[in-house]
């Protein structure tokens, strides 16, 4: 925001030091052009001088601008492409690592069949 209020500031003073610069040289030159010759104030073209060099500033800015929005939109699609990839990868790390321990389990269970409980034998009591 600063840098915006900045920016503004020093457009204003610019602004100012042309618009005195070209009143105080207010006097009618002759201007050349190839095939034509005609008089004009030198505070016009002043003006006319700073207008097309703020025209051209602006357009190259927004030329730089609308590149820079494309090249963002394409590294956000290609972000939530990687995203949904890194996604799709660590839900498949979760499954491997859940069948692997079942596997783990189950190989446990064949290894280390459960003790068959030990029955006594009846003791007789009557005689």
């Amino acid at each position: 925001m600063f840098k915006n209020q900045f920016l503004f500031v020093v457009g204003l003073v610019f602004a100012v030091v042309i618009s005195v610069f070209a009143i105080t040289n207010a006097d009618p030159v002759e201007i050349n052009l190839m095939f034509t010759t005609f008089q004009a104030s030198q505070a016009l073209l002043v003006f006319l001088s700073a207008a097309v060099g703020a025209i051209i500033v602006v357009s190259l800015g927004l030329i730089r601008h609308l590149k820079l929005t494309g090249q963002l939109r394409t590294m956000r699609k290609e972000n939530d492409k990687l995203r949904n990839q890194i996604k799709f990868l660590e839900e498949q790390r979760q499954t491997k690592a859940e069948q692997e321990k079942a596997v783990q389990e189950a190989a446990k269970a064949v290894l280390e069949p459960d003790p068959v409980p030990i029955m006594e034998e009846p003791t007789d009591t009557q005689g």
